[in-house]
């Protein structure tokens, strides 16, 4: 799998998009676990500025916000 986009935080949190994919990971990117999401269409950017609050660039110019680590997001 090649990634399109990720972002960690620290040394051991990270998340990456692939296509309508999202993965984080807890463990410096040895592992990863994929995060479902109910936005359809292709991801283009993620940027995390710390563990909790983070943005998704969707390929249509939509924006997915999340201020929970990725369990929770709202598209705008």
């Amino acid at each position: 799998m090649s990634i399109g986009s990720y972002s960690f935080v620290d040394e051991l949190c990270g998340f990456a998009i692939y296509n309508d994919r999202l993965f984080k990971s807890n463990f410096g990117g040895e592992t990863w676990e994929e995060i479902h999401l109910s936005s359809t269409g292709n991801f283009e950017k993620i940027y995390f500025i710390n563990r909790n609050l983070g943005w998704i660039l969707k390929e249509d110019g939509n924006v997915l916000i999340t201020h929970s680590g990725g369990a929770n997001w709202e598209e705008y």
